[in-house]
């Protein structure tokens, strides 16, 4: 009958004991997988070809459906090239607006005009500046480069309602590609009524890739992993084009959709009496037809850039933009076609310059 006292050391031990394996096991987890993630890192950088690493260029936007981020600057690195990407405060490639006291010439249209593929200052808009400068002898020439890739040409449209007013633009430089016939109905910002008129849609809301691009773009550094950038790969393969691929009976793209578009903006242009200037790349007819009919009726002047066929030299031959040289040669073309077409536009700049 004598009362037996226990002493708790041996119950808290083996509980310290338990709690110490459970913390071990957990960190052999941890570190199991940050050496699995880091030795496949190591792996796709050696082994497995990556098309583009780096953060993406553009966010969402609630009436443009997209644009670039603003005040932003980052690398992006891919087989055939490592450039330096950087937007001013108002989401545009090149210098601040602030810099501009004249009215500057505004280029506008895709991934092309942004200049994709090349560093900062060796896109055309900016190579046209210093171009433009020589033949009025001034220090700079205001050229604002409002580019951004993988868009159709409605945003267009909805900027130059909305800001290109504040620009007051001497000249508006709108680039055209062949496949903006398919990505005016991909993105829906237009469509067409059944008595053929056009008529202007909110963007659609922003997809599922747009949360998952701004959780990587909080941690740094992540957006420049090989792995990831592998994965966001296989995502845009297999789910974003798959959403924006048509189905096997719909009706392949017309171009009456972009022949409106085109038209809206050519009216804005001539409302504001902003001259304009189109420039068509890797257009083949009868699309080619129809649109240089359509600019040409309106008496625009039309610049067909050299196709990659004909001209490969001035092409990434995987990634199939415009390299330096092409860059070079499409601001000679858009310059001297300013000269000939548009050679007041130079006159009222030497004035404005006292040269």
């Amino acid at each position: 009958g004598r009362l037996r006292i226990v002493s708790p050391a041996p119950v808290l031990m083996g509980r310290s004991n338990a709690l110490a394996t459970s913390v071990y096991r957990v960190l052999m987890v941890i570190c199991g997988a940050a050496a699995a993630l880091l030795l496949s890192e190591v792996f796709v950088r050696l082994f497995v070809p990556v098309r583009a690493v780096g953060p993406i260029f553009s966010e969402y936007h609630p009436v443009y459906g997209q644009t670039l981020k603003k005040s932003f600057s980052a690398r992006r690195v891919t087989s055939e090239f490592s450039v330096r990407f950087s937007t001013n405060a108002r989401g545009f490639r090149g210098s601040e607006l602030t810099e501009y006291g004249v009215r500057p010439i505004l280029c506008i249209g895709d991934s092309f005009t942004m200049g994709y593929g090349v560093s900062d200052g060796e896109e055309f808009p900016a190579l046209l500046r210093g171009l433009l400068a020589e033949k009025v002898g001034a220090a700079s020439f205001p050229v604002v480069n409002a580019g951004v890739g993988a868009i159709g040409n409605g945003i267009w449209v909805k900027f130059l309602q909305r800001e290109a007013g504040g620009l007051n633009p001497r000249l508006v430089v709108l680039q055209l590609c062949e496949n903006d016939i398919r990505d005016n109905r991909r993105e829906g910002l237009f469509s067409l009524s059944t008595q053929g008129i056009l008529i202007e849609n909110p963007p659609p809301p922003p997809p599922s890739e747009r949360r998952i691009q701004r959780m990587l773009d909080a941690v740094p550094g992540l957006s420049y992993s090989y792995l990831i950038s592998l994965v966001k790969q296989a995502w845009y393969r297999h789910v974003t084009l798959a959403r924006s691929r048509p189905d096997a009976d719909s009706p392949r793209p017309t171009i009456e959709l972009s022949l409106q578009i085109w038209d809206e903006i050519i009216r804005i242009c001539d409302e504001h009496d902003w001259p304009l200037l189109v420039m068509l790349v890797e257009f083949k007819d009868p699309q080619l037809g129809r649109a240089r009919r359509l600019f040409e009726e309106r008496g625009i002047p039309v610049l067909e850039a050299p196709s990659k066929g004909a001209r490969p030299e001035l092409y990434y031959r995987i990634d199939g933009h415009w390299n330096r040289e092409g860059h070079r040669l499409i601001a000679r073309q858009v310059s001297e076609r300013i000269k000939v077409d548009f050679p007041g536009i130079l006159d009222e700049a030497r004035l404005e310059t006292g040269r």
